[in-house]
């Protein structure tokens, strides 16, 4: 994937989650399943994602595991936001490589904070913070959902 400014999305597959917004992107490109044919549901259930941050000055990217339960807790807290403008969504995948915030304020502005630390490394993380608002949010929401869509949690 390449970033050019933070908003180049034009090499992202469709399988892409973005948050987007003033000044910064975070997004999730699902591949596939890690282990598609795995027999125990909980090893089935992972997901191979490239997870990309560009804000303000710094952007990387990295390789991360997330689980399709994760997904759909984050589609279903980034929703009751959406509905309500009000609240806090909060997103860490097991592995606490990426942890996002969503701060929504009641006239439809949200605020994104985090870290991301890859493979909960010591030589170094990202702290982030912009600014979006719910149009960007719905955007994500519409992605989010057909990626569970397509990758539905396995129950067995």
């Amino acid at each position: 994937m390449t970033l050019l400014g933070g908003t180049d999305m034009l090499d992202l597959s469709p399988d892409a989650v973005v948050f987007s917004g003033e000044g910064g992107r975070i997004a999730f490109e699902i591949s596939d399943y890690e282990r598609p044919g795995a027999p125990d549901y909980h090893d089935a259930n992972w997901l191979t994602v490239s997870v990309s941050i560009a804000v303000g000055a710094f952007s990387g990217s990295f390789g991360a595991s997330l689980g399709t339960y994760e997904l759909v807790e984050l589609l279903r807290q980034l929703r009751g936001g959406i509905d309500t403008l009000s609240g806090t969504v909060t997103f860490e995948n097991m592995e606490r490589d990426l942890l996002m915030r969503i701060e929504f304020g009641q006239r439809g502005e949200a605020r994104i904070s985090g870290e991301a630390k890859p493979n909960s490394s010591l030589q170094g993380s990202l702290t982030f913070a912009f600014e979006t608002d719910q149009s960007y949010l719905s955007q994500a929401v519409e992605a989010l959902s057909a990626v569970v869509r397509r990758f539905p949690v396995k129950t067995r």
